[in-house]
């Protein structure tokens, strides 16, 4: 997605991020993202490094209000279970209030 620090920094380690837009106008876009590392913030830092902050992610460059936090939602994760080492999948759908939440945004605007 984007280089945050130059590639010989000391301390440094890649981070990377595949993104899809969802839906977009000229102020603002639903994006899916796809991390293929797990950095501390990888997300949030990659978007604010671009310009591209999440609305209500004042830590990271957002102006804006998100009544619920901050709008990035986990809507999938996998990871490996400690004990079992067998692969763990949870998925949550997008809370219908936001979409009501992000169609007043847009009207503000």
């Amino acid at each position: 997605m984007t280089r945050v620090v130059q590639v010989h920094t000391e301390g440094a380690k890649p981070a990377e991020t595949e993104y899809k837009t969802i839906v977009s106008d000229n102020t603002h876009s639903m994006l899916t993202l796809f991390p293929t590392t797990g950095r501390k913030h990888q997300l949030r830092i990659q978007l604010g490094h671009r310009c591209w902050p999440v609305v209500g992610d004042k830590k990271y460059g957002s102006n804006e209000t998100f009544n619920h936090g901050i709008a990035l939602h986990a809507h999938s994760l996998i990871f490996q279970h400690p004990i079992s080492k067998k692969d763990v999948h949870l998925e949550v759908d997008i809370p219908s209030y936001w979409f009501e939440e992000f169609r007043d945004l847009l009207k503000r605007r």
